[in-house]
């Protein structure tokens, strides 16, 4: 099953949790999740289009990856269906300071640069993985996850029960494609899930 698939109707698990259930959702992050969005647009303008500040944007996300592929100018640099985007604030050391968009180093990663042509992209709707890394994950992953993301059942399953007995005391509340059901479910419907799922998730 594609997660690209745009007619596939997916089920929808909405949560509320406990303000302190907020950092844990980092790993989920790190790992990766796909998200419907328009594609053919700027890296700049896809992270704006999320509620972004543009300011956060300029100062704090220092490494971009774009398919593997280094990034510098995030107008230039078009995201597209399918594309992986990696995100970081700054990373230590030497390669850290290479990698850095924009940097003093930045000349000597060319053979890794993104390269972009937007004349030759159209715009549209599509699927974008997206992985998050070091503060970037705590500081914008739950603006994604409030909007809904695409992630594997078998992939939160294994988030929730890799997490202590006491976690699943933050879930406040619990949704199933717009029906409230009682928090201690979830283990059950991510047991019956279809393969992919699509998750909104708040923090109070």
């Amino acid at each position: 099953m594609s997660m690209n698939d745009n007619r596939i109707s997916r089920m929808c698990i909405e949560c509320v949790w406990r303000d302190p259930a907020k950092p844990i959702f980092v790993i989920l992050f790190q790992q990766g999740f796909k998200i419907k969005t328009v594609v053919g647009i700027s890296v700049k303008e896809f992270l704006l289009g999320f509620g972004v500040d543009a300011n956060y944007i300029d100062k704090s996300i220092n490494t971009i990856f774009l398919d593997g592929m280094s990034v510098d100018d995030l107008n230039q640099s078009i995201v597209d269906d399918g594309s992986i985007l990696t995100l970081s604030s700054s990373m230590p050391g030497f390669v850290g300071a290479a990698l850095r968009k924009g940097g003093f180093y930045s000349g000597m990663r060319k053979e890794i640069t993104h390269k972009s042509c937007p004349s030759q992209v159209k715009t549209g709707e599509g699927y974008v993985t997206v992985k998050l890394f070091n503060f970037v994950a705590g500081d914008i992953g739950p603006i994604f996850l409030e909007r809904g993301i695409d992630l594997r059942s078998k992939d939160f399953m294994e988030f929730i029960n890799g997490r202590s007995i006491g976690f699943m005391d933050f879930l406040m509340d619990l949704k199933l494609d717009g029906h409230t059901r009682p928090p201690r479910d979830l283990p059950t419907i991510l047991a019956g899930a279809s393969d992919i799922i699509t998750l909104k998730c708040n923090f109070e």
